[in-house]
């Protein structure tokens, strides 16, 4: 059985001394730039086969911003098509990533990512000022 996961971690590009998203994020060392005007020119993270750029990297100017308390604890990315469409934008939790571990929520609303602070690393919006290990 070993074999079969080790081929579908192959299959799927997944190591198993797998880089946080943070620190794909960091190697990048995504900057807002000017010159960049087209999904092509941001780069991106992986996670498996699919690839994601950080939101705040793209424009909308129809959006009003993100206000909630678990932006302290994660951080929104939006995954792209092959063909450079955005499509969902989810949360990823910095604790879970740091670990290793993909935890990513649809970001539509909150409820998912709060449920999984609260019950995983125990974690509610009264803790939002409170430093955390």
């Amino acid at each position: 059985m070993a074999a079969q996961q080790q081929s579908l971690e192959t299959l799927l590009g997944i190591s198993s001394q797998r880089k946080s998203l943070k620190q794909q994020l960091d190697a990048t060392s995504i900057k807002a730039e000017s010159a960049r005007t087209t999904l092509a020119d941001l780069p991106t993270v992986q996670i498996g086969c699919k690839r994601y750029i950080p939101e705040e990297y793209i424009a909308n100017k129809n959006r009003k911003g993100r206000r909630s308390w678990i932006q302290a604890y994660g951080f929104f990315l939006t995954e792209v098509s092959p063909d450079l469409r955005t499509l969902q934008t989810y949360w990823v939790c910095s604790k879970c990533d740091e670990r290793g571990k993909s935890s990513l929520f649809v970001a539509t609303n909150t409820t998912s990512p709060i449920e999984h602070l609260r019950r995983s690393h125990m974690i509610t919006e009264a803790d939002g000022n409170a430093d955390e290990d």
